[in-house]
């Protein structure tokens, strides 16, 4: 069983990782900075295909990409936080494995309110603007902000 480690590096926009390896995608993608969706695939592409995913690629057609998204939680101090945003990206590592799946991941930009909202509560530290999320994640954010709004 091989585990890859990801690198965080330095992000188009300037700012950086923080050096340390991550077990997951997800963890290094948290710690680097991002200024805009774009500048946040770019980087997200330069990772994948520095683990050898070469032929990874954006895939602005998916039917998730734009779709509103919800995911609440609760934040250390045991408030209820609840963050709204959208599928802003899609990016496909490569080929479907032999059960059909990609490992296709989404980028979800967060609504400026909600983040407020959650940095009011005392949850600021742990959440970006964008945030990198697998399908399973995707799928059930767009559900639960369905479900949230009455659709």
């Amino acid at each position: 069983h091989c585990q890859l480690k990801f690198y965080p590096r330095l992000s188009s926009g300037g700012g950086g990782g923080d050096g340390a390896p991550h077990a997951t995608l997800e963890s290094a993608f948290s710690r680097m900075d991002h200024g805009t969706v774009d500048s946040a695939v770019k980087a997200l592409l330069a990772v994948l295909r520095e683990a050898g995913l070469t032929r990874a690629r954006r895939s602005p057609d998916h039917p998730l990409s734009g779709r509103p998204y919800c995911v609440a939680y609760t934040n250390g101090a045991g408030r209820r936080v609840v963050l709204f945003g959208e599928v802003a990206a899609c990016v496909s590592p490569g080929p479907r494995d032999d059960e059909g799946e990609d490992g296709t991941l989404f980028l979800v930009r967060y609504d400026g309110d909600s983040l407020a909202a959650a940095s009011a509560l005392g949850s600021s530290a742990s959440i970006g603007p964008i945030q990198l999320v697998n399908c399973e994640t995707a799928h059930g954010g767009c559900v639960a902000f369905e479900r949230l709004s009455g659709r």
